[in-house]
């Protein structure tokens, strides 16, 4: 677990205005979490990236101020580590950024969670009228058993009939097995 450093504690008091601001150790750096959203990360190395997204990432850019990998953070101007002014309409909106980023995957996991009910409901639907053709099946098989009786063509409309059925069981059982059922 990485220790908190003097740069940790300096960022921090920093950006004590914005609020409540929790350093949680991650990857011998440190996430720094506002309402518990991410809006900032410290490397090991002692380097803050801001949270940058579609509408605070041009005045990263504009700077040239370099991303994090392939993370949505980007390093901050090193003068914004003189203090709060400095350092403000960056924090402000790194917090702005991480709160889109928070709102959005909400939104994402509301439309996942519908698309999730909408396939149970089609599930059961498909399972409903799996149930009414094997059951159909069924009879059709049963009154055409009872015809069959020594009937060469009836008893190959039986046979057909019984392998629809078993075609019918077979694809049941690979929705069940495939999560579909």
């Amino acid at each position: 677990m990485a220790q908190q450093s003097e740069f940790v504690s300096r960022v921090l008091e920093i950006l004590t205005p914005l609020g409540e601001i929790r350093a949680k150790p991650m990857f011998g750096g440190h996430g720094l979490f506002l309402d518990g959203a991410m809006f900032a990360l410290i490397t090991r190395a002692d380097e803050l990236y801001l949270k940058a997204d579609d509408e605070n990432r041009p005045a990263f850019e504009d700077r040239d101020l370099q991303g994090y990998g392939k993370m949505p953070y980007r390093a901050v101007p090193p003068e914004s580590l003189a203090g709060w002014q400095e350092m403000q309409p960056w924090a402000e909106g790194a917090v702005a950024a991480a709160d889109r980023a928070r709102k959005g995957a909400r939104a994402e996991l509301a439309e996942a969670r519908r698309c999730e009910a909408f396939a149970s409901r089609s599930l059961q639907a498909t399972e409903q009228a799996f149930a009414q053709h094997r059951v159909a099946l069924l009879t059709k098989a049963t009154q055409l058993q009872h015809a069959a009786e020594g009937s060469e063509a009836l008893s190959c409309l039986l046979e057909d009939t019984q392998r629809a059925l078993s075609r019918s069981r077979e694809t049941c059982a690979t929705l069940r097995e495939t999560g579909l059922a």
